[in-house]
């Protein structure tokens, strides 16, 4: 039977087939009550099934050192740490949680700190003060409600981000792609920061902003948004796109609209709108935008609709057609 060798703090532990390891993880597991906050070390061998497709979660203390497990590396500062594989658990824990939800709780009383490694499928729900980072993460969408206040750091979407209560939500390096509906939806004042973070391939819209929402996206790409807009602002509060890339929607890249006079200020800052088939930028309504420099191509039905609710806007001068006098001829 095949061996894997890891560094001299940890034994080599012998491989087994995933039924084996659920088997021994099924007869050997403590239960979480016993091992919460006693500091006391696992046994060897022990598994913490997980009950979605097989992962297992993993949390360190701060006394724990770092450690490599039979598969990979784990960091232990602190931070609770959900591991997405069959894993050796052998340092010290102060609990052991089985859903997604169960360990945002443990990092909102701890650290504040939930760092996620591999694929939970969970949607992660947030109402509460809270730092998320991602390595290879990939989750199946997000909630920030009610006092939420979340930083969140290279982890993939694989749902909307739904922002409500005007609680506020920073995103940075991470991609958003969903199925159904738009990637990215705030209401109520919310506040959503987005930066170098890609938007592609959702049903509806990349990004929108309602109610008053304000919005800023920095060094962004939206692109490949099926039946909706790249970005998506409605009654919403000042919103600042800069340096972005907003291409190949379904409709306009941007499209701003208001139903009353002076609502709302849009910034558009060095942004490239391009090959949208509809505008790349459409304006409808009393909203205050500005444009400050960027490109517009290739867009289907034009490039600009409502360039004279746009500050700033000049047209390229178009050149005059050279014409022969008959004199001439």
């Amino acid at each position: 039977m095949a061996t894997s060798s890891c560094d001299a703090m940890t034994p080599v532990v012998e491989r087994k087939t995933l039924e084996d390891r659920l088997e021994t993880a099924s007869t050997r597991t403590p239960s979480p009550a016993s091992t919460e906050g006693s500091g006391r070390k696992v046994p060897e061998g022990i598994l913490v099934p997980y009950v979605h497709r097989h992962t297992f979660l993993e949390f360190g203390s701060v006394e724990a050192p770092r450690r490599r497990s039979a598969s990979c590396e784990v960091v232990m500062t602190g931070e609770h740490v959900v591991k997405c594989e069959l894993m050796k658990m052998d340092v010290e824990y102060p609990g052991m949680h089985f859903s997604l939800e169960s360990a945002v709780r443990a990092a909102v009383r701890g650290t504040g700190v939930l760092i996620i490694v591999g694929h939970v499928s969970e949607v992660l729900t947030v109402d509460a003060s809270l730092e998320v980072r991602g390595s290879n993460a990939l989750i199946d969408g997000l909630r920030v409600i009610g006092n939420g206040n979340l930083r969140i750091s290279g982890v993939h979407v694989a749902g909307s981000v739904t922002v409500r209560q005007s609680a506020e939500i920073r995103m940075e390096d991470c991609r958003i792609s969903a199925s159904v509906g738009s990637g990215v939806v705030s209401y109520d004042r919310s506040v959503v920061s987005l930066t170098r973070c890609l938007v592609s391939e959702c049903a509806d819209n990349g990004a929108s902003a309602l109610d008053e929402s304000r919005l800023s996206l920095q060094g962004c790409t939206m692109e490949a948004n099926g039946w909706g807009h790249g970005v998506h602002l409605a009654s919403a509060g000042v919103c600042v796109l800069g340096e972005c890339s907003i291409r190949g929607n379904g409709r306009n890249g941007v499209v701003v609209m208001s139903s009353k006079a002076g609502e709302g200020v849009v910034v558009l800052r060095g942004c490239s709108m391009a090959g949208n088939l509809a505008y790349g930028l459409a304006v409808h309504g009393g909203c205050t935008v500005r444009w400050e420099g960027g490109e517009l191509s290739g867009n289907r039905m034009g490039d600009c609709q409502g360039k004279r609710l746009v500050q700033g806007w000049e047209e390229a001068p178009k050149r005059k057609k050279k014409t022969v006098s008959r004199r001439m001829l």
